[in-house]
Order: structure tokens, then C-alpha cells, then sequence
């Protein structure tokens, strides 16, 4: 299985779907990751969730898809694996402490890492 051409790619439910989809393509666009090494990557992941038995969904495509950047990312050694999952907590703390309806921010010295810790596009 491959990745499905952008026509018939699911439509958009959150923003953040439409920020990993938009740094894919930066990423493919700029050279830092080639086309084939992202069908392969992307591929190999929509396979194996469903061979995990994940729903056929905009919601699982867009995971997978967010999954398989992480890894190409770690594999082409432009981030670290604790990088992401350090990120991760720290996006999920920061939604945590947030009243609702307020916009969900890392605190300043969280957001001074994270400026400093993206890969460079």
C-alpha cells in the first residue's frame, strides 16, 4: 500500500493534520527528504496499522502520517528520539494547565527550546 495521491488524500478534521501534511511536503520540496524515501516510509506505515487493525480513517491516515515523519526524521538523524518524545510531554502538559477556550502554549522557556531544537528547513 502505497500513499494515496493528494486527491484522494482524507480531508482535514484538525490543524494539526494540516501542519504535519504542509511540513511533509516542505521537506520534499526543500530536498530533505526525497520523494521515494517517503512513499517507502509512509507506505510501510499505513501497512503496518493496518495490519494492527486500525480503522480505515482521516484520523489513523493522519497519525500514521504524523508516525512516519517522526521516524524519518530519527532515521535521517535530524531529530532524536527523546527530542520528539520530550516535545510530546511537553505539549501535553502544556494542554493540561490550559483553561479551556484559551489558546494552548509551551511556557517562554519551553518555546525558546523548541525554536532551538527544530530541524533545520
Amino acid at each position: 500500500m502505497s500513499p494515496p495521491p493528494d486527491e484522494e488524500r482524507p480531508p482535514f478534521n484538525e490543524s494539526w493534520q494540516v501542519q504535519v501534511y504542509a511540513l511533509v511536503q516542505v521537506l520534499i520540496e526543500t530536498g530533505r527528504i526525497s520523494p521515494s524515501q517517503w512513499t517507502r516510509a509512509f507506505g510501510a506505515a499505513l501497512r503496518e496499522a493496518a495490519d494492527q487493525g486500525e480503522p480505515d480513517s482521516g484520523d489513523t491516515y493522519y497519525a500514521t502520517l504524523s508516525e512516519a515523519l517522526q521516524r524519518v526524521l530519527v532515521a535521517g538523524g535530524r531529530m532524536q528520539d527523546s527530542e520528539i518524545r520530550q516535545r510530546i510531554d511537553d505539549w501535553r502538559a502544556a494542554y493540561r494547565r490550559t483553561p479551556h477556550g484559551n489558546p494552548v502554549r509551551l511556557n517562554e522557556a519551553q518555546e525558546d527550546n523548541v525554536e532551538s531544537s527544530l530541524p533545520t528547513i
